[in-house]
């Protein structure tokens, strides 16, 4: 009874003047009891609702929450029925079926809730590119080893991040890329990105940057998830991207194996190719340990962005009804926005 109540259209003479939601999919109690208090919700009971049945329910409402399996194409958001939608807010961070082009042309903002663990992946891309530059791993181990005897001007001698130029590949449609910016904007590193841009108010910007630009520029490079094969030549990085890059740079990378050729990895170490690279690797690949372990220019840790935990209060589907009524709220700029050019 109580999961009936929490899937059916909410409205009442009371709360007539709030904005009207139709949500794509029931929601957790929670989520619900979160939205209640600022808007009328129109809930779709089955999954994935049909373009018919979008532009019959859209009609009186003013913003759409959706999940990244429906299908928000040019075609329903240019349809007379999605003339009041202010606001589209999608749980999930695939944007295989949702126009942003479109919206974007209409004016609408566009929301993409980023995984929970956005901000810890981006904790750990930072993480690792200090490890790797600064040489703390081998540093720790001289300490350790009892070898620091007195200063020398070649001791340990690493890279810095101050100032440096940062390249971000992969990482847009759920916000990692921002988060990454974000965090090395603090050490004043200039950042160029395949999906976004640093704009003069330190803004990333949609504008696509091509991957042998960031490759050749970039002092340290970093491949962050969710990738796609589109995002890469030939759908895999491998030594052939690494050859491109300066001798100088360092890559970093938290995303699969799938996308990342490991043997490539081994070849860069050994010939020296770049100064180094910092890896998260999952279980599936510690056999790579054994190759590279060796080498103190390599930086691997396992998925630790992962090991959190995780309440309601921060699920994907609770971070966009916050998104939802802060926007309601303000109007301008919310949480999680991936074409803030709509508001310019």
């Amino acid at each position: 009874m109580f999961n009936n109540f929490f899937s059916r259209s909410f409205s009442s003479s009371v709360s007539s003047l709030k904005p009207k939601i139709f949500v794509t999919r029931p929601l957790p109690s929670t989520v619900i009891l979160k939205l209640l208090p600022h808007f009328n919700l129109d809930i779709y009971k089955s999954k994935y609702p049909s373009e018919t049945v979008l532009e019959a329910r859209l009609t009186d409402c003013d913003g759409l929450m959706c999940f990244d399996g429906d299908r928000v194409p040019s075609s329903l958001i240019s349809h007379p029925s999605f003339s009041n939608i202010k606001i589209i807010a999608q749980v999930g961070s695939v944007l295989r079926h949702l126009s942003v082009e479109t919206a974007t042309e209409y004016g609408i903002p566009v929301c993409v809730c980023p995984s929970p663990f956005t901000e810890s992946t981006a904790d750990l891309n930072l993480l690792l590119m200090l490890t790797v530059s600064r040489r703390i791993k081998e540093s720790d181990q001289f300490l350790r080893d009892g070898k620091w005897e007195a200063w020398d001007p070649k001791l340990l001698i690493g890279g810095g991040l101050y100032g440096k130029t940062l390249g971000i590949i992969g990482g847009g449609s759920a916000g990692i890329a921002q988060a990454i910016a974000k965090r090395a904007r603090a050490f004043d590193m200039q950042i160029i990105a395949q999906h976004f841009r640093e704009s003069n108010n330190n803004t990333l910007e949609r504008a696509p940057v091509s991957i042998e630009t960031i490759l050749k520029k970039s002092d340290f490079l970093t491949l962050a998830p969710p990738i796609r094969e589109s995002d890469i030549i030939d759908g895999k990085f491998g030594y052939d991207h690494i050859e491109l890059m300066k001798p100088s740079s360092y890559l970093i990378s938290t995303i699969s194996s799938s996308h990342l050729d490991l043997k490539s990895i081994t070849k860069a170490l050994k010939k020296k190719t770049i100064a180094g690279i910092g890896l998260a690797i999952s279980q599936k690949d510690l056999h790579l340990i054994s190759q590279v372990k060796d080498y103190n220019s390599l930086a691997l840790m396992p998925p630790i962005d992962k090991f959190q935990i995780l309440n309601e209060t921060n699920t994907q589907a609770f971070m966009i009804a916050k998104t939802l009524i802060h926007f309601f709220d303000q109007t301008t700029n919310p949480p999680y926005i991936i074409n803030p050019e709509v508001f310019r």
